[in-house]
């Protein structure tokens, strides 16, 4: 019984989290794996890493370890081969679908010791307003 009204995800999140992360708007922010041709929409970003939904392809064992972020916007951003750890990779459902439809999978990814130059373009993509980012609710 939870008496808090959080559940059980919500709860672990909050616990978890040391960084405020923030919902992307619309599909404008990707990553794109190195080792592959494989491209995702990223779902929330914070300084620490980021989150991204995709649909898996049997057969297919994408390294998602080194990245690269793009803006599909204007104002061109593009950060590369940024090393990450994961630290997730679930099957999930898209809003009013149920699991018998193409599968697809949310990942979240820590950044591991991003260079002084990843960092500035980081802190560019918060600070520039080239997208929508919305604080996500804790």
């Amino acid at each position: 019984m939870h008496l808090s009204g959080q559940s059980i995800y919500e709860k672990m999140n909050d616990e978890k989290r040391r960084y405020q992360r923030y919902s992307v708007d619309k599909e404008v922010l990707y990553v794109a794996s190195r080792s592959s041709t494989k491209i995702a929409v990223v779902k929330n970003i914070s300084i620490a890493g980021l989150a991204f939904e995709y649909l898996p392809v049997a057969a297919d064992e994408t390294d998602w370890t080194t990245v690269d972020v793009f803006a599909n916007t204007p104002s061109p951003f593009f950060l590369s081969s940024l090393k990450c750890k994961i630290i997730y990779d679930l099957p999930t459902l898209v809003e009013k679908r149920t699991f018998s439809g193409s599968p697809s999978r949310l990942c979240g990814l820590r950044y591991l010791k991003p260079t002084n130059e990843q960092n500035q373009k980081l802190e560019f993509l918060f600070n520039s307003g080239i997208i929508d980012l919305e604080p996500e609710q804790r």
